[in-house]
């Protein structure tokens, strides 16, 4: 029973080793540097980020919100106008986009809504943009080419933590059969290394304070916002 318990052990010990591991790859790695700057309001978006860029670099991911928001910047540009015609949103061309006007993302949103006709409501399309999905790799390239990330989603540290998980995982099988202290020592040891897999994004110095002016912006539109709807939402007036 000695040598079993002191087998197990051994297990255990190797399983807190490769958690360690896990760890300090991500901390060389995956962990972002310090930010030198403190989160305070911005009135614009910073560095004048096109939206679908500026959402992905947040969340880290290309969401239906950032596809909302590039119709809007379309707008903005002077690319198409927005009337409400019998509580539907109607989209109407103004004109075409100059040669590198354009992100792609947006190019690709323009293209989508004018395809067939200068004019379309929202609901027609709420169809045409299943496949908006494909240029997240693209962006979130472009973000690392642009000097903001410094390790991409899925980058090779994360494969390999991925591929330790694997080996962990495979092992803990058949000590549930002989060694109960090894198996859950190594299952918990391959969940540590899962969860530090996805984590292993890290942005530059550049990336963190854009981030950081990121959240100033969100700060200033959720003030803003509260603001607003107090205004066209006053509180009751009573006889105090």
């Amino acid at each position: 029973l000695k040598d079993k318990l002191s087998d197990e052990w051994w297990f255990l010990v190797g399983a807190l080793f490769f958690a360690i591991l896990s760890f300090r790859i991500w901390r060389k790695k995956g962990d972002d540097p310090t930010p030198k700057t403190p989160i305070v309001a911005h009135y614009k978006s910073p560095q004048n980020f096109p939206a679908a860029e500026m959402s992905t670099f947040f969340k880290g991911h290309l969401d239906a919100r950032a596809l909302t928001a590039t119709i809007f910047e379309l707008g903005v540009l002077g690319l198409l106008t927005i009337k409400e015609e019998n509580k539907k949103l109607r989209l109407l061309k103004k004109r075409d986009p100059n040669p590198e006007e354009l992100t792609d993302f947006q190019k690709y949103i323009f293209d989508k809504i004018f395809k067939t006709s200068d004019t379309r409501t929202l609901d027609e399309l709420k169809h045409k943009f299943s496949n908006y999905h494909s240029y997240q790799n693209k962006i979130l390239k472009k973000l690392k080419k642009d000097g903001y990330y410094s390790n991409l989603p899925f980058n090779g540290y994360t494969v390999l933590l991925i591929f330790i998980f694997i080996l962990q995982a495979g092992a803990s099988v058949p000590f549930f059969m002989f060694y109960n202290y090894a198996a859950y020592g190594t299952a918990l040891s391959a969940a540590i290394t899962l969860f530090f897999a996805f984590f292993m994004t890290s942005k530059t110095q550049e990336g963190v304070e854009l981030d950081q002016a990121i959240k100033g912006f969100k700060l200033f539109l959720e003030v803003t916002e509260k603001d607003r709807l107090k205004f066209h939402n006053p509180p009751a007036k009573t006889v105090d």
